[in-house]
């Protein structure tokens, strides 16, 4: 084998090959797939209008028409501007380009951001090498957010008066301070033990236990706004009222009801909340049917088939008493016993 060759096999050149492959990939799926979809929703637009008789038929057939070919579009988009630049991005030349497209303050940049934010959701990746939480605050992941909001807040609140009342104003910039280092020390702590990818959830649910990992990525969201606590509150509320309703597998409509919240536990972006959280809610929907056959087990040997039981309308099982008529048990009627 040619010694360029064994060079080029070598783990740091394969890692070095990989970090610049995927910068590139990230850049191309988020600038690709919006260009896709907005091609495909005009072209979507203009066939799905050509099919309407009137000119209701006409507009309603061009949205629907541009939403499914934004849709289409997305996914070819993302699939060849990411395959072509992930290509480009191993080049080094390329790799600087498309670096410096990620960082620009316009569409383009965002675009790739959001882009690199995806593949980094799923591979742990960051434009400053694997796990980086420096590389992951680059993207405006991680706790990019809360610590902005943290910096502004603190700008806000301006000078206070060592005596008197404070002013309605400033009572709320002083609140609103108080809330951004809130969230911002949930977010810190997220981002500190990982929970900004898949690869990095993994990790500290082994290095730092299932609980502790799902209770700060919880409280992470539900520190993060409003929109973060709907996201939390939804499937508690979902999970309460599974357990207030009767009926059979009641273990796994709550369990599938709470995994929910593993689209919501952790700072993860979009892709990688999807493959996380789809992951967690079936993870947790087989631990609620398993409790379900547990219960079923123990009701089976507390009221073996021998026995008289029934189903009552809270789905707990129970003896049933039986009444027997005089003629039953072989006896005259009462009227005719003297």
């Amino acid at each position: 084998m040619p010694d360029f060759v064994k060079i080029a096999l070598t783990p740091v050149a394969l890692k070095a090959l990989a970090q610049r492959g995927l910068g590139g990939l990230g850049v191309g799926l988020g600038v690709g797939g919006s260009l896709g979809a907005t091609l495909g929703a005009g072209a979507g637009a203009v066939q799905g209008a050509e099919g309407g008789e009137t000119t209701a038929d006409k507009v309603r057939g061009a949205l629907v028409g541009a939403l499914g070919g934004a849709s289409r579009g997305a996914i070819i988009g993302a699939g060849v501007g990411g395959l072509g630049m992930a290509g480009a991005g191993m080049t080094q030349g390329g790799s600087k380009l498309l670096g410096r497209l990620a960082q620009g303050e316009n569409a383009v940049g965002s675009l790739g951001r959001f882009g690199q934010r995806q593949v980094h959701s799923v591979t742990g990746w960051t434009p400053k090498g694997f796990h980086n939480p420096q590389g992951v605050r680059e993207m405006r992941g991680g706790a990019y957010d809360a610590a902005k909001r943290f910096s502004k807040a603190r700008e806000g609140i301006g000078p206070l008066p060592e005596r008197g009342p404070i002013s309605p104003a400033s009572r709320k910039a002083v609140k609103e301070y108080a809330g951004s280092v809130t969230q911002l020390g949930a977010a810190e702590d997220a981002e500190r033990m990982g929970l900004t990818s898949v690869p990095g959830v993994i990790k500290s649910m082994k290095d730092n236990g299932i609980g502790k990992t799902i209770a700060t990525g919880i409280g992470e969201q539900w520190h993060s706004g409003p929109m973060g606590k709907l996201m939390v509150g939804l499937p508690v509320a979902g999970a309460a009222k599974e357990m207030m309703t009767p009926g059979e597998n009641k273990g796994e409509r709550v369990g599938g009801a709470l995994g929910g919240l593993g689209y919501s536990m952790a700072p993860v972006p979009f892709l990688g909340s999807m493959v996380a959280g789809g992951a967690i809610m079936k993870g947790m929907t087989a631990g609620g049917r398993g409790i379900d056959k547990l219960r079923a087990k123990r009701r089976a040997l507390e009221y073996p088939a021998s026995s008289s039981v029934t189903l009552d309308n809270s789905g707990s099982v129970g003896p049933v008493e039986h009444q027997y008529s005089p003629a039953a048990l072989g006896q005259p009627p009462a009227d005719m016993i003297g």
